[in-house]
């Protein structure tokens, strides 16, 4: 007994001090982490709503959201790094060789194709479009430098050669284009629009790098028309793209669409180290003052 009561009195009096100072420690600044996310949503007495719900971070969610995306936009992805990254010559290499492994290895073109009506509309208006443009044309001056000069040239009877002349010819090449232009206005779009429908379902069955060679561009060719483009929007046309009021809208609308819960979770996941040294300095900190306490 004699021995017992100095041993409670040291121990309350050295021993009590930090280890209790330690705990609160930990306590409070492992609280004060929880307190960031939690509660999620408000929590409400009847109609009286408890302080500190919901949480910091699920209180200022919106304007936090704003100050990170204004932020990004304007210390990070600023139109500077942007630039830099688009034109770097990895990024380059990489989309052109994107482009030609879609062109000349990629699906053929008819694996894009959704909506055969929308084919049948587009050879319709191409076929509108040929039909217009055959009847504003000088028909009659054609049929009399190649067609009628063809006649003519086959009339090797003297007889005959006085009837078919050059003005008979002209009237009869005036006749025929009026005809041909009547023919063409009523039925060249349902005559025209099948054949043309029928030859771009055909070239849908070809990828874009077939269509290319038959177009005599190589492979070669094609990079170096790539290469160009991409030069030429890299150097102007990004900076049109660029806007870091787009880019910080952007991140902004991305946060307010996450939950808050993973937005704590993500946080926590990231920060797990950096938080429990913070509680654990909360708890040395702690001990510590319950040790100068001692000496007080």
């Amino acid at each position: 007994m004699d021995i017992f009561l100095p041993v409670l009195r040291f121990v309350t009096q050295y021993i009590f001090p930090p280890v209790i100072g330690g705990l609160i420690g930990l306590f409070t600044n492992w609280l004060a982490l929880q307190m960031l996310f939690h509660p999620y949503k408000p929590i409400y007495l009847g109609k009286i709503r408890l302080p500190l719900t919901p949480g910091i971070i699920p209180k200022r969610k919106a304007g936090l959201a704003r100050a990170i995306g204004k932020a990004v936009a304007e210390e990070v992805l600023t139109e500077k790094e942007l630039t830099e990254v688009f034109r770097s010559p990895g990024m380059k290499e990489k989309f052109v060789g994107a482009v030609l492994n879609l062109l000349y290895d990629g699906p053929a073109l008819s694996y894009f194709t959704v909506d055969t009506h929308l084919m049948t509309t587009f050879s319709e208006s191409i076929a509108d479009r040929i039909v217009h443009a055959a009847i504003r044309s000088d028909i009659e001056s054609l049929l009399s430098t190649c067609g009628l000069d063809a006649i003519k040239a086959h009339v090797n009877n003297p007889l005959l050669s006085l009837v078919i002349n050059d003005k008979l010819l002209s009237s009869i090449g005036k006749e025929i284009a009026t005809a041909l232009k009547k023919y063409l206005y009523q039925n060249g779009k349902e005559m025209l629009a099948p054949k043309i429908e029928e030859e771009l379902n055909s070239l849908t069955q070809k990828n874009g790098g077939e269509l290319l060679t038959e177009l005599q561009l190589t492979q070669e060719k094609v990079k170096e028309i790539l290469i160009e483009l991409y030069d030429s929007f890299t150097a102007g046309g990004l900076k049109k793209l660029l806007d870091p009021g787009d880019v910080a809208t952007v991140i902004e609308n991305k946060i307010n669409e996450m939950d808050i819960k993973q937005i704590a979770e993500l946080t926590f996941r990231i920060m797990n180290k950096e938080m429990k040294a913070v509680i654990l300095l909360g708890g040395l900190l702690g001990a510590l003052i319950g040790v100068i306490n001692i000496f007080i």
